[in-house]
C-alpha cells in the first residue's frame, strides 16, 4: 500500500476496484460499461480503417484520371505536330 498512499490516483483506482469486485451487481454494471466502451473503440477503429481505404482508392482514381488526361494532351500535341508540314 506504500505506492497507493503516495499517489492519490492509484489509491482512488484501488478503492474503485475494491468496490467493483465486492458485489456482483456492481461488477456486472462495470463490465457492461467496459464492453460498451470497447465496442465503441472497435467501431471507431473500423470507421477509421474504412475512411483510410476510401481515401486511398479515391487518390488512385484521381491519379489514374490525371494520367489519362495527360495522355490525351500528349496525343493531341503529337497530332498537331504531325499535321504541320516540315519545310526544308
Amino acid at each position: 500500500m506504500a505506492v497507493a498512499t503516495r499517489r492519490p490516483a492509484i489509491k482512488q483506482a484501488l478503492n474503485s476496484l475494491r468496490q467493483i469486485s465486492a458485489d456482483k451487481k456492481n461488477r456486472a454494471i462495470y463490465e457492461s460499461r467496459l464492453k460498451g466502451q470497447r465496442d465503441l473503440w472497435s467501431i471507431e477503429d473500423a470507421a477509421e480503417a474504412r475512411g483510410r481505404l476510401e481515401g486511398e482508392a479515391r487518390a488512385r482514381q484521381e491519379s489514374t484520371t490525371i494520367i489519362a488526361e495527360k495522355d490525351k494532351e500528349i496525343a493531341e500535341l503529337r497530332r498537331l505536330l504531325n499535321s504541320v508540314p516540315i519545310r526544308v
